[in-house]
């Protein structure tokens, strides 16, 4: 009797002890697990919003994009003759420099490459004249709706003459390049 009243002030404590070890150990474990899945869930779910905003700005730019390709799709110049359009911008292009005092010393097409059906050409020119007529050119060159397919591709410039009080004279060689489709004649 005496053993029993010795190990009976530690049946509450091995209690606890059952208690904590079959019930409340699984209990925290389970807690743990859904706190992972709800973390786990969270994360997919922040995921998943930024996938959705992700394809929301891919179907915009590939708006844009499809608005810049039918853009430059305009802007190439589209004809049966390529010689008919080579003098036609030629001679557009004479124009305008003569429009600014610019003397033409030089011209003459080369061919580049070309992707599928539309061919790229080059028209390269030499002339000399007053730097502020060679700027105007330039600045009504690139908006001149005439010119809309057209790029300067490069560009050499000499300049002389210049002082303070004068802009100077320019010799410039530039490379105009032109997209060009043709088209099969009716």
């Amino acid at each position: 009797m005496q053993e029993r009243q010795t190990y009976q002030k530690y049946l509450p404590l091995l209690g606890v002890l059952l208690l904590a070890n079959f019930v409340l150990m699984p209990l925290w474990d389970a807690k743990e697990e859904n706190y992972q899945e709800l973390a786990t869930t969270s994360y997919n779910l922040e995921k998943t919003r930024a996938l959705t905003g992700l394809g929301e700005q891919m179907q915009q730019r590939k708006t844009e994009l499809t608005a810049l390709v039918k853009q430059a799709e305009t802007a190439v110049v589209s004809g049966t003759d390529i010689t008919q359009l080579k003098l036609a911008a030629q001679s557009d292009i004479e124009k305008l420099l003569r429009s600014h005092q610019l003397n033409l010393s030089n011209s003459n097409w080369t061919d580049g490459l070309g992707e599928a059906d539309i061919s790229t050409l080059y028209y390269e020119c030499s002339f000399s004249g007053d730097l502020l007529n060679y700027l105007k050119f330039l600045q009504q060159f690139a908006n001149n709706p005439s010119f809309a397919g057209f790029a300067i591709e490069s560009s050499r410039l000499r300049l002389s003459e210049q002082t303070p009080a004068q802009p100077g004279k320019v010799d410039a060689s530039l490379s105009i390049r032109l997209p060009v489709r043709l088209e099969s004649a009716p």
